[in-house]
């Protein structure tokens, strides 16, 4: 699985267009759909599993299965548990200057930019992790060569 890009710049101009849109073929930036949905639950699992094989302790938390369209009636009563799973991911590693993700019921276009920047800012902070990473060792370190006796 890899990580999808969040989506962190929606505007209250974008719901509007979205709402009177409703029946485009064109992907609506302003609309919180079951595309949104899973890009939470990939990116959510992605920061997890990466965590933790950095040996950080991420709340043990399943897989969710994707979203299809029947679950949408449903989709209220589980954003709860995928706001949950964002906040045990970023509070296992590193909060800088995240926005704080409202865990009520309802999603609107600010509580789904937060919880989208939350993921976005956990992964730039994981990529630089990874990026000062040295591996042990006589090229890598400036250790001395040693030779056997």
């Amino acid at each position: 699985m890899a990580f999808t890009t969040p989506i962190v710049d929606r505007t209250f101009e974008d719901t509007q267009y979205a709402f009177l849109n409703q029946d485009s073929e064109e992907d609506l930036k302003g609309a919180w759909n079951i595309s949104d949905a899973n890009r939470v639950i990939d990116n959510t699992i992605w920061l997890r599993d990466t965590l933790i094989s950095l040996g950080y302790y991420v709340y043990p938390f399943p897989d969710q299965p994707y979203l299809t369209v029947s679950d949408y009636p449903y989709y209220e009563t589980v954003s709860k548990v995928y706001k949950q799973n964002v906040m045990w991911v970023v509070n296992a590693f590193y909060k800088q200057n995240n926005p704080s993700i409202s865990t009520s019921d309802s999603t609107s276009y600010l509580v789904a930019n937060a919880l989208e920047q939350n993921i976005l800012i956990t992964w730039q902070l994981v990529q630089q992790l990874l990026g000062g990473i040295r591996r042990s060792g006589t090229f890598n370190s400036g250790q001395a060569v040693v030779f056997p006796c």
